[in-house]
């Protein structure tokens, strides 16, 4: 995040990078790599005549990286998917029934859960691929009701997604070294597109709200208990570069695409338009010597981002911006880290009465090398 999440083709035996599985072949041998973070992101919305401020913390990534030969990598990891969170009030006055209300409610969201892998190939080149299980549960609660009335009927709808299903992303890097300890890598991702099997619940009725605010229920309506289908999730590709010297500095540039058009809920299709990206980064360590101050020994981050979402309303497609950088403490004595990283930025717009999002996101992590079957000696 704090280099503007440009990823594709990062390559260091400190991080364990997901974003591309090739990566996992620079943990070095007989050692291994751990990850922690917490996630944290501060928004305020507005409209052209509205605004509210909100906030939420969850797990950012729990990750390990680690070698089972001299060619063969390994990573094991659980991190967010996608999250789903919103509640939406429209009120409005009817010539006959005087006030309604309409109330959009959602909730949960999608975790992953993988298993990487990445060998070896030659000298230059190095691939990979993300075994994912995807699971998760969305909620969706719409309504109507009539506040002025205790006499009109309100109509309740629940809709519950459960997501349980594999997906793979593959991944390639190829490593040149250059002159005076430079080297550039490049970096390309795919993920094939999927059908994700899921199962819906959907229930409506009516009733009346009580004085305690608590629905009384009148009527079922609508009750399907289990009715399975499918999701169809787009396919994605990247590619990148990095220009890096031994680890002192990198710098990054990505690009990504995702084919949103075909993306389907129940053999539904969504108005969805395909999304692009572009971010750049970089990683600065001015020494890393034993006896360099400790500001010298702290990797700083930078980064920059910019993304054309797949959402496209009243004619806009939403479009988002960010600004990121961060920090990464060495411990002493160690080659482990603590992480901070933090991006300003802004998703969206206020026109045709659309809702703008100004956002602030912070994670906290920690980073663990360590080797392991060494058999210590002493003389």
């Amino acid at each position: 995040m704090a280099m503007g999440g440009a990823s594709v083709a990062l390559n260091s035996p400190f991080m364990v990078n997901f974003n591309n599985p090739a990566s996992f072949h620079a943990i070095e041998p007989k050692s291994f790599v751990f990850e922690a973070s917490l996630y944290s992101k501060f928004s305020n919305l507005k409209t052209e005549t509205l605004s509210q401020s909100s906030s939420y913390t969850s797990l950012g990534h729990l990750l390990l990286a680690f070698p089972v030969t001299g060619f063969w990598k390994s990573s094991l990891g659980l991190l967010p998917y996608s999250d789903v969170g919103y509640k939406i009030t429209d009120q409005k006055i009817d010539a006959d029934f005087g006030k309604t209300q309409h109330s959009f409610e959602g909730a949960g969201g999608i975790h992953q859960f993988y298993w990487g892998n990445s060998i070896g190939i030659g000298k230059r080149f190095s691939a990979g691929f993300n075994l994912v299980y995807l699971f998760g549960t969305l909620e969706k609660n719409r309504s109507l009701s009539f506040p002025d009335s205790a006499m009109i009927i309100s109509t309740r709808v629940l809709n519950t997604t459960k997501i349980s299903d594999l997906k793979i992303k593959t991944g390639i890097q190829y490593h040149q070294p250059l002159k005076d300890d430079y080297k550039l890598t490049i970096g390309l991702t795919y993920s094939p597109e999927f059908n994700i099997n899921v199962r819906d619940q959907v229930l409506a009725y009516s009733y009346f709200v009580g004085s305690s605010g608590i629905d009384n229920v009148r009527d079922t309506l609508i009750n399907t208990p289990d009715v399975k289908g499918n999701m169809v999730l787009p396919s994605d590709f990247g590619a990148g570069i990095m220009l890096s010297k031994s680890d002192r500095w990198m710098l990054l540039a990505d690009y990504t695409w995702q084919n949103w058009k075909n993306y389907s809920l129940f053999d539904i299709n969504d108005s969805l338009k395909n999304s692009m990206g572009v971010s750049v980064g970089m990683q600065l360590r001015p020494e890393s010597t034993t006896l360099s101050p400790y500001w010298k020994k702290m990797s700083y981050r930078f980064g920059i981002r910019y993304n054309q979402t797949y959402l496209e309303l009243y004619d806009n497609q939403l479009s988002e911006f960010g600004i990121s950088f961060g920090v990464a403490l060495p411990l002493s004595r160690t080659r482990s880290t603590i992480n901070l990283g933090m991006e300003l930025g802004q998703r969206g717009t206020t026109s045709n009465n659309l809702i703008q999002d100004t956002f602030f996101r912070f994670s906290l992590g920690f980073s663990v090398l360590e080797r392991w079957f060494d058999q210590r000696q002493y003389y």
